[in-house]
Formats: C-alpha cells, sequence, structure tokens
C-alpha cells in the first residue's frame, strides 16, 4: 500500500519557522554581547531573554502540534491506531478465552474419572455387603438347625427318662419293697435317680445305691442310641425356605445394583459428553473469532503502515522544508541550516540562563568574612623587692575590643593596659652590703589547696582481747567482708582467729568450707 503523506499548505508553518529563526538568531546574538559585557546588573535581563526565548520555542513546538493533530492524516491515523489496539486486545481476550476451554475439557474429564472411581468404590462396597450377608445367612441356618435338632434331642432324652419308671423296671437285687421305698422317697423314674438320693433311702447302701445308678446309665445309653438324628422334614423344609427367600432378596438386591451401576456410568458418561459438546462449541467459536480478528488485525496493521510516515518529525520537517523548487543554492542552504542553528541557540540559551541563574543566586547570598588575631596574654608577678626603697608591680590588663567592619569583616583588637600599684616600703633587718649589690628576695611561692583527707578504711584493727592479748579482728558478728583485707594472710589470720574464739567463720570468708579464706586475695 502506498504512503500517505500530508497534502496541505505549509507556507504559514514556513513562516513561523522562520519568524521563530530570525527571533532565535537576534536574542542569541543579544545574550552574547551582555555576556561579553560581564555586568552584574544585566544578569537579570540575560535571564529574562533566555527564558523567553525557551518558553518562546515551547509555545511554537506546542502550536505545531496541534495543527499536527488537527491534520486529516493524524486524525485518521489515530483511528486505525485506536483499532488496532482494541482489535489486538479483543484477541487477546478470545486467547484467554480459548486456554480457559483447553482447562474445562481437562476439568470436564477429570470430574468424569473421578465419578466412575467413586461409583465403582460405592459398587464394589455394596457387593461385599452382599457377600457377606450370604455368610451370615448360612451360618445362622446352620446355628438354628443345629439348636432346634440339640433341643429335639434333649427332649427325646428327658421325656425318655421320665417315661421310664422304677415300679416296671428290672433291676437285680432291687425287689417291690426296695422299689416302693424309692417311689415313696420320690425316686419314681429314671430321671429321678441319683447316686446320693438313692444312697439316702432306707435300706441302700452302696452296692443297691449303684445298681440303681446303673440302671439309669443303661437307660440313657439306649435313649441316645434311639435319639433322632435330624429334624422332622416338614420342620426343616419350613427353616431352610426362609433363609431361602432371605437369600433370594439378597440376590435381587445384587442384581438391582449391577443394573444401578450401568445406568450410574451411563448417566456420567452421557453428562460428560454433553458438557465436552458444549465445550468444543465455545472452543469452535473461539477459534473462528480468532481467526477473524487475526485478519482484521492484518488489514488494519497494513492500513496502520500506510501512515508510518505522518508523525509529528515529519511534519515538523515539512514545516520548515522550502515548498519551491526554484529556489537559489543559497537560500536552499539556509533552509537546511534553520533546525541546526535553532537547535544551538536553545543550547546556548539554556546554559546562559542555567549560568545567569547561579550567578544571580551566588550574589543574593551574603559572605561573611570572619578574622582572628591571636594575642597573647601577659602576666607580670613580682618577683623582687629592692632595699630599702619601694617595689613597684605592674599588673596588666587586657581588653578586647571587637570591631566587625561592613563587609562583614570582624576583627578582635586586643588592648593591654598596665596599671601600676605600690608595694609597702620592706624594712631591712640588717645593714646592706656596700659591696654587693642587692640580692633580689624569691618570689612568693603560692601555697597548695587544701586536699582532701580520705575517709576511713574499713580495714579490721587489732582489738584487746578479753583474755588480756592483742585481738586479729572483731568476731562479735558479721562484719567484714574479703573486700576489707589488703592480702590473703590478713584475711586467714582473722579467719582463723575467730575459728579459735569458738565463732567459726563468723565472717563467712570461707566461701567453699575448704579452710582457706579470701582465696582470691593476693
Amino acid at each position: 500500500m502506498a504512503k500517505i503523506l500530508f497534502d496541505k499548505d505549509f507556507s504559514g508553518e514556513n513562516r513561523i519557522i522562520r519568524f521563530l529563526f530570525w527571533l532565535q538568531l537576534a536574542i542569541l546574538l543579544i545574550v552574547g554581547i551582555l555576556l561579553l559585557i560581564a555586568e552584574k546588573n544585566l544578569r537579570g535581563l540575560m535571564l529574562l531573554l533566555s527564558l523567553f526565548a525557551l518558553l518562546t520555542i515551547l509555545g511554537v513546538i506546542g502550536y505545531l502540534y496541534l495543527l499536527f493533530t488537527s491534520t486529516p492524516q493524524t486524525i485518521q491515523k489515530k483511528k486505525y491506531a485506536k483499532l488496532f489496539s482494541d482489535t489486538v486486545q479483543e484477541r487477546r481476550e478470545v486467547e484467554a478465552q480459548t486456554r480457559t476451554v483447553k482447562e474445562t475439557r481437562e476439568r470436564i474429564s477429570s470430574d468424569e474419572e473421578i465419578a466412575i472411581n467413586t461409583r465403582h468404590v460405592q459398587h464394589q462396597k455394596l457387593l461385599n455387603e452382599f457377600k457377606e450377608g450370604r455368610i451370615r445367612l448360612d451360618s445362622e441356618e446352620r446355628e438354628e438347625l443345629a439348636s432346634n435338632l440339640k433341643n429335639l434331642q434333649t427332649q427325646h432324652f428327658t421325656m425318655g427318662l421320665e417315661a421310664t419308671t422304677i415300679e416296671d423296671a428290672e433291676i437285680s437285687g432291687i425287689g417291690p419293697k426296695l422299689k416302693q421305698r424309692l417311689i415313696s422317697s420320690g425316686i419314681s423314674t429314671a430321671n429321678d435317680i441319683s447316686y446320693y438320693g438313692v444312697a439316702q433311702v432306707s435300706g441302700f447302701g452302696e452296692a443297691k445305691a449303684q445298681k440303681v445308678v446303673d440302671w439309669r446309665t443303661s437307660v440313657e445309653q439306649h435313649l441316645r442310641k434311639t435319639q433322632p438324628t435330624k429334624l422332622p422334614a416338614k420342620v426343616e423344609e419350613s427353616m431352610r425356605q426362609k433363609y431361602s427367600q432371605q437369600r433370594e432378596s439378597i440376590d435381587r438386591q445384587e442384581k438391582n445394583e449391577k443394573e444401578s451401576l450401568k445406568e450410574s456410568l451411563f448417566t456420567i458418561q452421557e453428562e460428560a459428553k454433553e458438557r465436552h459438546r458444549e465445550n468444543d462449541g465455545v472452543e469452535e467459536k473461539a477459534l473462528e473469532q480468532y481467526e477473524q480478528l487475526s485478519t482484521r488485525i492484518e488489514e488494519v496493521g497494513a492500513e496502520l503502515r500506510a501512515y508510518s510516515e505522518v508523525t509529528f518529525w515529519n511534519f515538523l520537517i515539512q514545516c520548515y522544508k522550502h515548498a519551491q523548487p526554484s529556489v537559489d543554492s543559497r537560500k536552499r542552504i539556509l533552509v537546511i541550516a534553520i533546525p541546526f542553528i535553532i537547535a544551538i541557540s536553545c543550547l546556548c540559551q539554556a546554559f546562559a540562563a542555567i549560568g545567569t541563574t547561579g550567578a544571580i543566586i551566588i550574589d543574593l547570598i551574603p559572605t561573611l568574612t570572619y578574622t582572628a588575631t591571636p594575642t597573647p596574654t601577659y602576666t607580670f608577678t613580682p618577683t623582687e623587692t629592692l632595699t630599702p626603697s619601694p617595689t613597684s608591680t605592674y599588673t596588666p590588663s587586657a581588653t578586647l575590643t571587637p570591631s566587625i567592619t561592613p563587609s562583614p569583616t570582624i576583627t578582635l583588637s586586643p588592648t593591654i593596659t598596665l596599671t601600676p600599684t605600690p608595694l609597702p616600703t620592706a624594712v631591712p633587718t640588717s645593714p646592706p652590703n656596700p659591696t654587693s649589690p642587692p640580692q633580689p628576695t624569691s618570689p612568693p611561692q603560692p601555697t597548695s589547696p587544701p586536699q582532701p583527707t580520705a575517709p576511713p578504711a574499713a580495714n579490721p584493727t587489732a582489738t584487746q582481747s578479753s583474755s588480756g592479748g592483742s585481738a586479729v579482728c572483731s568476731c562479735s558478728g558479721n562484719q567484714y567482708n574479703c573486700s576489707d583485707f589488703s592480702t590473703h594472710n590478713q584475711a586467714q589470720a582473722c579467719y582463723e582467729y575467730c575459728k579459735s574464739q569458738g565463732r567459726g567463720d563468723v565472717h563467712r570468708l570461707d566461701g567453699d568450707n575448704d579452710g582457706s579464706a579470701c582465696e582470691s586475695l593476693p
């Protein structure tokens, strides 16, 4: 596509650029002349001219930028740029939607797998419960059959013992009289016989009681041989029918569970397929929209690239570029030199403005100059006495009078004043020797100030013991610490003395009880 350029008349802009050029050139010359003069009172004018030139340049550039933004080419380029930016943003949203579609597809597959696994786990749990139910029914059936058979055998055994009477029994050595005694004692059947019960009946010794017990044992053996070994057919059939119905119920439940599993898996798979179809539809629309947006971006980008020459820089070039091709070479060189001269003028004026501003700021800052003259101080002390004439002592007095100059300069000028002080006449103690000159007496020495006396130390002092001897230290109470002794020997002497007086380690000088006091002392 062909490049689109500015198609307006730049004659007005040419005049503005030329006016700016001559204005900058004039201001540059004026500022240069002022810099050569270098007068302090002209710095403000230089600063104003430089700022005026800079503001003029900024104003002209701003005005030209407004003209640039109002051209049809610039307006059309902004529309294409906005359309391109909006289309790119819309395509990014479609790309994000496409990524969301992929994430949704993965999530649907994951949800389907989780639901199928959960249903299989539930199905297996129910199958285990059905299996355990069958095992429990078999056990209950066996236990109930065995229990009923045992009850039947017990009933047969008990009824047989009760039906076998003593009166009809044939027991060796037991006649009718003895049988009658047993019946009178409450032993009428084989079920009533026990060894201790029979032995208590009159006329029954151990041998006869044992014969009666042996007869009961023979009856029991006969009954065990004749007891039933299985339940009656009707009773057993009734019991087995009950448990068979329960097994059939478990079988029906298991069958229903298997059918329910198939239905559940089918429902889960169909729901996943439906979600995949919806998601695929969204993806198809997103891809179609993505292709359309990509095509639009290419078209708008091609239109926008056609306006690549429509820039503010090219607009400025067109503003000062000479439109007449028949101008002579000197004018053409001048036209080409205009931007360079304006740029150099701006830089010079900027540096001039900065330098002038700095100079003005420095001039506004007051300067203080301090001049201090060290002056020695002389002290005259009378050191000799003349006899017999009086001695005069000169005491110098220094007075510092500050003098502040307007620069401002502070000068300290000391003034030394000597004031004589007469001394009283000295009376000679012996006649002077006329052959030797008088010797000066030594000057009076200043007395040292009184030194403070040290407080009395808390060191233990020797006291008088009750036996008349000299005591090393006082043992009347805990009065000393290790810091009250200078050496270990002093502390050890006090420690041993108090022990000899029967007071022990009253001052607690032996902390580790090893017999050595204040081991930290030298």
